[in-house]
């Protein structure tokens, strides 16, 4: 995280700094309604969260022009996708994501 942001200001590239609608919603869902099950709802969204940041790193290696990007994008990769097994493999049995 810190070399990203020190990468994106070297850039000249401003760095979201809030959560969009949709995962702000999420959150607040999870804090009124932790029913059936927390986990497994916490689970199903951070692979989602994963599998999003994925197609975003794996665009910016098919089509991104910065090289230094593409470089930090060839570097989370295997990290990113090493957290989502894991974290599909926290599932418990039968649970669907």
């Amino acid at each position: 995280k810190p070399q990203l942001r020190a990468l994106a200001a070297q850039e000249g590239v401003t760095l979201p700094n809030t959560l969009p609608f949709d995962l702000k919603e999420k959150l607040v869902s999870l804090s009124y309604h932790p029913e059936p099950n927390l986990t497994v709802e916490f689970l199903r969204d951070e692979i989602g969260s994963h599998e999003s940041a994925i197609a975003v790193f794996q665009g910016e290696l098919r089509e991104g022009r910065n090289q230094a990007f593409r470089q930090k994008a060839q570097e989370a990769l295997p990290v990113l996708e090493r957290n989502l097994a894991m974290l599909r493999a926290a599932l418990p049995a039968g649970t669907a994501e």
